[in-house]
């Protein structure tokens, strides 16, 4: 549920009016008008009613979870709940820090056991409501890979989702930390070229002339020296970087196509035998909080598999 209070100098208005203004979607409004949802100072209400200074007009969706849409595509009972690590949660918000190899969104390959799973059980448990029943909405501010570790930011109603996710009103800075094969040599960089899905696949995105702008903005680090002959290891770089768009695959298929490939990205020609997935964490997030006057700023530290990377890389330099 969501509650605007009109402040003192509001002009009266129709309610429809207001909440448009207030930045509600046209979806979630026809929603809310569905499940008969809009009260104004606690009594049921119409799109068209007069509201004015003082009034407090709140919206309630929660029909969705009337309606029954499942925890997942299979019964929940068959997928035990996964812990997650919170850094940080308030009344329309919760960022987690997500492992790599776990799956954001139900598919038909894995109906189950997923991220979206977790946060439904997560929040559920903290309501009362039953993990094998009807849970709250899935609302995902980005996504990050499978394979990519790091920080994600989950809204808990479809407003919050909105305000972040809409258009000019995009609030959001994500930075990441990566290891790419060989020496880059410059200090920073900008990659801007356009990423389309490769033809005959589902997964894999290509630079193409034809495809949506992204543009990928990169800071070195360090850089890891090629070790002697006959080691494993090859020369590296460590990287900060950061998202100007948010395309499929972006920084993957930068780095691929400026001839560093992260270091175990075996879709996009990355090395392998040095980690297990692709070397990329998402350990910077900072987003404009829509209802409060200051910047939330949050960090995640490298998770284990990439620590030791790291001490390979650094080993086998010497």
């Amino acid at each position: 549920m969501l509650e605007f209070v009109l402040p003192p100098d509001q002009p009266p208005c129709r309610a429809a009016e207001y909440l448009r203004a207030a930045g509600v979607s046209r979806t979630l409004w026809r929603k809310v008008l569905r499940a008969g949802g809009l009260t104004v100072n606690g009594r049921p209400a119409a799109a068209a009613d007069l509201v004015g200074p003082g009034d407090r007009l709140s919206l309630s969706w929660e029909e969705a979870a009337a309606a029954g849409a499942p925890l997942t595509r299979a019964p929940a009972a068959a997928f035990p709940p996964i812990p997650l690590t919170v850094v940080y949660e308030d009344e329309h918000y919760l960022v987690v820090d997500k492992p790599a190899g776990l799956l954001v969104h139900p598919t038909s390959l894995q109906p189950g056991g997923t991220l979206a799973d977790a946060v439904r059980h997560y929040l559920g448990a903290k309501n009362g409501a039953p993990l094998s029943g009807p849970g709250p909405g899935f609302y995902p501010v980005h996504r990050l890979d499978r394979r990519t570790s790091g920080l994600i930011l989950i809204a808990k109603n479809p407003l919050a989702q909105h305000l972040l996710t809409s258009g000019q009103q995009r609030r959001l800075n994500r930075r990441y930390l990566g290891i790419a094969a060989g020496c880059i040599r410059e200090d920073a960089g900008r990659i801007d070229a356009p990423i389309a899905r490769r033809p005959g696949s589902i997964i894999e995105r290509m630079v193409h002339a034809s495809g949506q702008t992204a543009i990928t903005h990169f800071r070195v680090l360090r850089r890891f020296a090629a070790p002697a002959a006959g080691e494993a290891a090859g020369a590296a770089t460590l990287l900060e970087l950061e998202l100007e768009t948010g395309r499929t695959h972006q920084i993957r298929v930068h780095l691929a196509h400026i001839g560093h490939p992260l270091l175990g990205d075996d879709l996009y020609g990355g090395p392998a035998g040095l980690i297990g997935r692709q070397a990329l964490h998402a350990h910077r997030l900072s987003f404009a909080h829509p209802w409060q006057d200051r910047p939330i700023e949050l960090a995640a530290p490298l998770p284990p598999d990439m620590r030791e990377l790291v001490t390979k890389l650094m080993t086998a330099g010497r």
